[in-house]
């Protein structure tokens, strides 16, 4: 066994996709690396109370200049109060720039955040869904002046650069289409009469043959997926930041469906005391290990696609066709979305399925990562024992 997956992995190592690939999404996440790092120097400017200054300072321009222009007095009238309180602003920013606290202006935001969150709660027309929601973030916003942890929304670093690749970058079509791409003549690509010559007078099975093949399709792809994930989380982290690695973030948030109302946007309400607090770090491990879970079933299935179909080009084309037409009629029609979480690749998007935005896309309560999870294991078994089947019972015409 561990001499036909070395040569599996020679064989896969030196073909010509192999190195196109792995130049293709180096320079892929190299582009997004640096796009990222310059915005990142862009928002850390506007965020600071000088450039907050600036903009106030400007946009008070602009208002005395429409009050001026307008002649009806309930207009002016609001004119008045917008000046009033971006003066209150100007003077609250200047008092901070005075007397040198930029250091701790994240805390200042955040408590006003909090006094802003806490007097909505006051109001009556906020939904309990909403409240809840306010609540939490109330809660982990006074997590984060507890342990002096600045906030990380929107900033540029290592732990937020491994979950956009995890689940904007790789997860909707690009990594399962990818890995289809890459090992659709795994099997197909040696049907070939020398071929199957040699496999009718060698004393190794078919079926450790065919075990070889997806072992090492599953392990080249982890292997290579994760360390260029890893080497791209240690540089991003080195020319940005790593970030707080406690930082707090909600994960695991159930829906449920809302009988009550017929507008579509509102189909789903959250379950209660269903979303979790964890510290950023485990989550991040919870979404590669899912990835990993995720490439584990491409695999199996782009080895299905390559046992059925014995030809390169159709394997390739069926493959590819059948997760993009799928996950695009899911996402058009209503009665296919009812079924979208009984596809492998709806799950491609860790991140969105461990927040349970992924439900809400879908408009589906049952996108759940306790069902993403026995969706993929399904999928790879049902995939391997058909593969399994069809290239051991077949017989071999030459």
């Amino acid at each position: 066994m561990l001499s036909l997956m070395k040569n599996e992995f020679i064989k896969v190592t030196w073909k010509k996709k192999s190195i196109f690939f792995m130049i293709a999404f180096i320079l892929l996440l190299s582009l997004l690396t640096v796009s990222g790092y310059k915005s990142n120097e862009e928002f850390k400017r506007q965020n600071t109370p000088e450039a907050k200054l600036e903009y106030l300072k400007s946009h008070k321009e602009n208002l005395i200049k429409e009050k001026n222009l307008t002649k009806e007095k309930e207009y002016i009238k609001d004119f008045q109060k917008d000046l009033e309180n971006i003066n209150k602003d100007i003077l609250k920013l200047e008092a901070i720039i005075k007397s040198n606290v930029k250091e701790d202006y994240w805390k200042i935001t955040t408590k006003e955040s909090i006094e802003r969150k806490e007097q909505m709660l006051k109001e009556d027309n906020i939904s309990n869904t909403e409240k809840l929601r306010e609540k939490r973030e109330i809660e982990r916003l006074n997590i984060l002046l507890e342990k002096d942890i600045p906030p990380m929304e929107g900033e540029f670093n290592a732990f937020n650069f491994i979950e956009i690749v995890v689940n904007e970058v790789l997860g909707y079509f690009l990594l399962a289409v990818a890995i289809v791409l890459f090992f659709s003549d795994i099997v197909s690509g040696e049907c070939t009469p020398p071929t199957l010559k040699l496999l009718l007078v060698q004393p190794v099975s078919r079926g450790k043959i065919l075990l070889s093949k997806f072992l090492t399709s599953t392990i080249y792809s982890l292997v290579f997926i994760y360390l260029i994930e890893f080497i791209f989380f240690i540089i991003v982290g080195s020319i940005s930041s790593f970030g707080n690695a406690d930082y707090p973030v909600f994960m695991g948030t159930i829906y449920k469906l809302n009988p009550l109302v017929s507008d579509k946007s509102k189909l789903l309400i959250e379950v209660i005391n269903s979303t979790k607090m964890i510290p950023i770090w485990k989550n991040t491990l919870y979404l590669l290990l899912h990835q990993g879970l995720f490439i584990v079933a491409c695999s199996a299935f782009s080895l299905l696609m390559s046992v059925i179909t014995k030809s390169n080009i159709g394997s390739l084309i069926f493959g590819v066709l059948s997760i993009i037409i799928t996950s695009i009629l899911t996402a058009l029609f209503k009665p296919l979305a009812k079924l979208s979480h009984l596809f492998f690749f709806t799950y491609g998007p860790s991140g969105d399925l461990f927040s349970g935005r992924l439900a809400t896309i879908a408009t589906n309560p049952n996108i759940t990562i306790g069902n993403s999870i026995i969706c993929l294991v399904i999928w790879t078994i049902a995939c391997y024992l058909i593969s399994y089947i069809i290239f051991t019972k077949e017989d071999i015409l030459i």
